[in-house]
């Protein structure tokens, strides 16, 4: 779970700016809204953002994505841009640094062990990047990277298992404008303490739905899996929408297999029976 993101230069913040998910020890409805990992570790479910238009609230959604998207994409080559906007309305900003962190936690057995991964860098390259995690109440280094002399150099925690040679070509594929974790996933090595922060901010940490975003194969592909087809029609039936029923049906077009949904809807008549109707997504 995320106890809190800090970001710094980026978007419409040029100060510092931390969203956190960590409780106060108010017990208003604390066993809908917190989830307690142990000690003294208390973290939201959700966290809501509110405020005037033009206040940054669709800038932290787009910070988040930006981390998300990082951490796992292999730019073409060297020369090609970040995609970081840093803060443009004054005249330094542009050209110091962005900066961002996120901590988390992580079930290591029946334990949660806290994790932060920091990050600093403009357009051009990663001038800083760290991965640390608290096994004990001391925290121990995964990897450090910094650059020199426009090169990457990038050095592995101690207690971290792995080959000179694996080390090595990590750092050889780690471009100045990509992450270790892009790197890494170059590499064919499987090295734990890197294999599982990357799941769980690849898999787990999901992308940002704005206005724009299109739901519909998400929802497709969610209704082929029973499970949350039988989570979505309980929660339909409760919304009073009368769908008994939903199906993601194929067909085949001149343009090649297409997908479809289907929703049925069961009518009760007046002495007793059912009848069952479907309809497209469009008549909903």
């Amino acid at each position: 779970m995320i106890a809190e993101i800090r970001f710094k230069n980026m978007f419409s913040f040029r100060d510092e700016a931390i969203l956190s998910f960590e409780a106060d020890r108010s017990k208003d409805m604390e066993s809908y809204h917190v989830v307690e990992l142990g000690g003294d570790v208390r973290l939201l479910k959700v966290a809501v953002i509110y405020g005037a238009n033009a206040s940054g609230k669709s800038n932290i959604i787009k910070v988040c994505d930006f981390i998300k998207s990082f951490i796992t994409y292999t730019p073409l080559n060297k020369a090609e841009q970040i995609q970081i906007v840093p803060f443009l309305l004054n005249k330094t900003s542009s050209r110091q640094l962005s900066e961002y962190s996120i901590s988390f936690y992580l079930k290591n057995e029946e334990k949660a062990v806290r994790y932060v991964y920091s990050v600093a860098l403009d357009r051009w390259h990663v001038a800083k990047e760290s991965l640390i995690y608290y096994p004990s109440q001391q925290p121990a280094t995964i990897f450090e990277r910094n650059t020199e002399n426009n090169v990457s150099v990038i050095k592995f925690g101690q207690k971290i298992k792995m080959s000179q040679s694996v080390k090595e070509e990590i750092t050889l594929k780690c471009l100045h404008n990509m992450s270790v974790f892009a790197a890494y996933m170059q590499v064919n090595t499987h090295i734990v303490e890197l294999e599982t922060v990357l799941q769980y901010l690849a898999n787990q940490v999901m992308p940002a739905i704005v206005p724009a975003s299109s739901l519909s194969r998400y929802a497709e592909e969610s209704i082929k899996n029973e499970s949350a087809k039988d989570y979505i029609l309980r929660y339909l039936q409760e919304a009073d929408f009368n769908i008994s029923n939903i199906t993601s049906k194929e067909q085949e077009t001149h343009k090649g297999l297409i997908n479809y949904t289907m929703y049925q809807h069961k009518v009760s008549s007046d002495d007793g029976s059912n009848d069952y109707y479907e309809f497209p997504e469009l008549f909903e």
